[in-house]
């Protein structure tokens, strides 16, 4: 358990010891954590990538390699061929293979080079979330950046669910998107992979991602996926998803013809090219009604739920002797 900025607990049973720079760790400020296959644990600092291994850390710095020594989301890929470790940096997206560090930079392709999330699908495709400059990825043909004003620009977390959609965690709330549709789509305008936005109307406790550690998502074996937020936890089941894919009727309230009012009823044709026109429209929001809102649940955490809404759940207090204790947000205690 990291703790920021606190160095790094292990808890064995009732006992819990920190270690801290004191014990080997480049920094006491832990930033990511990443449970290995083998057993080890990578540890991303402000000073380094510390490796627990033996009873001991292993320190891996700029010089080694790193594009930075400021750490922050590590991946560990399970491609049949290759088992690097993927790290991310202020500078680049770095890479670890056996025991060579290659550091990836615009200059191959990434939108960005704060790399502030990872994540990757069963197909072996890389997706990187970046700070200000959007969502890159990366396949067989290398690195693609995705340029496109309709996703968020700085990504703190991205799962991926059993259907094949993105979740993409922002400042701004979650995005959902297909991924085929996204690598279809790519940057062109012209292409809509059709995200869906969820926020406060949705149920979550706060548009605010929370991503100063990682990860700050998580899918969990039943496929529930859960995410940090300023306020608390957002869950959510993607099975239980019920979508209206109808698009809400829209109302014309005005139509002008070189600023002159007509009409509605009035049955008249014009030259296009002649005339300027301009139409007022309004589209009813459904905000309130939306059927595709997050159902969430979570039957470890409580047995009954709201299952039209976002789920968040606040800490109401903690002690050496007190269990952990959740609530939904907002409720009285």
């Amino acid at each position: 358990m990291g703790r920021h900025p606190d160095g790094l607990n292990y808890i064995n049973g009732a006992k819990i010891r920190t270690y801290t720079s004191a014990d080997g760790l480049p920094d006491d400020l832990v930033r990511s954590l990443l449970s290995d296959d083998d057993g080890s644990l990578w540890i991303g600092t402000r000073r380094g990538l510390a490796h627990w291994q033996n009873n001991q850390f292993v320190t891996l710095t700029q010089t080694d390699g790193l594009g930075s020594d400021l750490v922050g989301a590590l991946l560990r890929t399970h491609a049949p061929s290759e088992h690097d470790l993927w790290i991310g940096t202020l500078n680049g997206l770095s890479r670890l293979r056996g025991s060579t560090i290659t550091t990836f930079t615009t200059k191959d392709g990434l939108s960005g080079n704060t790399i502030t999330s990872l994540a990757e699908d069963p197909h072996g495709t890389l997706w990187i979330g970046t700070k200000a400059t959007g969502l890159s990825v990366m396949s067989t043909t290398g690195f693609t950046s995705l340029h496109r004003d309709d996703l968020p620009q700085t990504i703190d977390s991205i799962l991926e669910d059993a259907r094949g959609d993105l979740w993409l965690s922002s400042g701004r709330g979650i995005t959902r998107v297909s991924a085929s549709a996204l690598i279809k789509c790519g940057s062109s305008s012209t292409c809509d992979p059709h995200p869906v936005s969820y926020g406060r109307a949705d149920g979550m406790p706060t548009e605010e991602a929370f991503g100063a550690g990682h990860p700050s998502a998580w899918r969990t074996a039943e496929g529930l996926l859960l995410f940090a937020t300023r306020k608390g936890v957002a869950v959510t089941d993607p099975v239980h998803l019920i979508e209206n894919l109808i698009p809400p009727p829209v109302v014309i309230e005005q139509f002008t013809v070189d600023g002159v009012k007509i009409p509605l009823r009035a049955a008249k044709k014009y030259r296009a090219r002649s005339h300027q026109f301009c139409v007022r429209i309004c589209r009813p929001q459904l905000r309130s009604s939306r059927q595709d809102s997050l159902p969430l649940y979570s039957r470890r955490i409580r047995q009954a739920m709201d299952r039209s809404r976002l789920a968040s759940y606040r800490l109401l207090h903690q002690s050496s002797s007190a269990p952990l204790s959740l609530s939904r947000a907002g409720s009285e205690q």
